[in-house]
């Protein structure tokens, strides 16, 4: 027969706790950090809604004061909203969700329609490709819709690569 027993301390266990939950300074900003906060810290506003809008920051904007140029960014948004439709035709329940999520982003004004594409679309406009998540199982939400900044077509870098990210908020 094997025995086996684990003595320690009250102590010693509340201690190596608070050291997990300690909270730590933060990581040193970064000079892309400082030079983002800088930049726009007086580039936001706020709505009558108490919602806040504000400007995108651009690594070009940090380093020459000039937007990046965004060019066939609607290739890949094209693409997979020609995939979420061929999906649809098989699962119309799915499609109705999609299109009130859509309608209800629009209503929000989160997005807004331009016009007729392609003609209506400004130069240097990016376009965001976005796919479905689909969980039948799900009590509350069985559509989500997720938007891909890190998608891209070379040469063309993507959103996420354009766009300073800043410091990490969570310890290693």
């Amino acid at each position: 027969v094997n025995i086996s027993s684990n003595l320690c301390s009250l102590e010693e266990q509340l201690r190596l706790f608070w050291e997990q939950e300690e909270l730590l300074n933060g990581k040193p900003l970064t000079n892309e950090c400082i030079l983002c906060e800088k930049l726009f810290s007086d580039k936001h506003t706020r709505d009558e809604k108490g919602r806040y809008s504000v400007h995108l920051p651009f690594k070009h904007l940090l380093q020459s004061q000039q937007l990046p140029t965004f060019f066939y960014t609607d290739y890949n948004a094209l693409k997979r909203l020609k995939q979420l439709e061929l999906s649809f035709k098989s699962k119309p329940k799915f499609a109705d969700e999609y299109y009130k999520f859509m309608d209800e982003y629009e209503s929000l004004q989160h997005m807004i329609k331009l016009g007729e594409y392609p003609t209506a679309i400004p130069k240097n406009a990016y376009f965001l490709p976005h796919h479905e998540v689909l969980r039948e199982s799900s009590t509350t939400t069985k559509l989500r819709v997720v938007f891909d900044g890190s998608s891209r077509r070379p040469p063309q870098p993507s959103l996420n690569e354009e766009l300073a990210a800043g410091p990490a908020l969570q310890n290693d």
